[in-house]
C-alpha cells in the first residue's frame, strides 16, 4: 500500500473488490441492479486474465476512491504497432473526498501501468465534471467515435471464448483434416 498525500492508502484492487468496483461504475443504479451484479461477476475473471487492473484508495476503514483500466486487444493501427489499447474506468471518488488528488492519484497509476506494457493509447469517458482532471493529465477530445447498440435480445457471444459460442465448446480436430 501506498500512502496518499491527504492521509488515504492505495492499494491494487483484487477480486474481492469486484462488487465495491461495479457500484462504482454504476453508482446511479442500486447494488442489486442485473447490471451491478453482472459487470460484479465479470470484474475477476477479467483480472485473473489480467485484461483490468484496478486501484482503490482507503480511509477510515473504507474505500474512499477508485479507478481501473481496461485492456483492449485492439490491433495495430496507422503510426502505432502496438496492437493495445487502454481505457481508463470506473474513476469513483466518495462526495467528501472529492479535488484532494485521490482520482488524479489513481488515473496516475494507470496510465502508469499502461506505460509500463508499452501502450500508447489510452482512452476513457469524461463527465462535466471530472473532464478539467483529465485534460491535466494529457487526455483531449476525440470527437470521431459513434456508438451503435444492437437491439438483439438474446445474449452477445464472443467468437474467442469457445464454452460461450453459439456452436458450443470446439470439438478437437484432426490436424490432418481440412475443417
Amino acid at each position: 500500500m501506498s500512502r496518499g498525500s491527504v492521509g488515504w492508502q492505495v492499494r491494487r484492487a483484487s477480486p474481492a473488490d469486484a462488487r465495491v468496483i461495479a457500484a462504482h461504475r454504476l453508482p446511479e443504479l442500486p447494488l442489486d441492479d442485473a447490471d451491478v451484479l453482472a459487470y460484479a461477476d465479470w470484474l475477476p475473471g477479467a483480472m485473473r486474465r489480467g485484461l483490468y487492473l484496478g486501484w482503490v484508495a482507503e480511509a477510515e476503514g473504507a474505500v474512499v476512491a477508485g479507478a481501473g483500466l481496461t485492456l483492449l486487444e485492439w490491433g495495430p493501427t496507422r503510426g502505432d504497432p502496438q496492437p493495445w489499447r487502454g481505457r481508463v474506468v470506473n474513476v469513483w471518488t466518495h462526495p467528501d473526498w472529492r479535488r484532494q488528488g485521490a482520482a488524479r492519484q489513481l488515473v496516475g497509476l494507470a496510465l502508469q501501468a499502461a506505460g509500463e506494457r508499452g501502450i500508447r493509447v489510452v482512452g476513457l469517458a469524461a463527465t462535466d465534471l471530472s473532464r478539467p482532471l483529465y485534460a491535466s493529465l494529457g487526455f483531449e477530445p476525440c470527437g470521431a467515435e459513434l456508438l451503435r447498440r444492437s437491439r438483439h435480445p438474446g445474449p452477445l457471444h464472443c467468437p474467442h471464448d469457445p464454452e460461450h459460442s453459439p456452436r458450443g465448446p470446439e470439438r478437437p480436430r484432426h490436424p490432418d483434416r481440412a475443417v
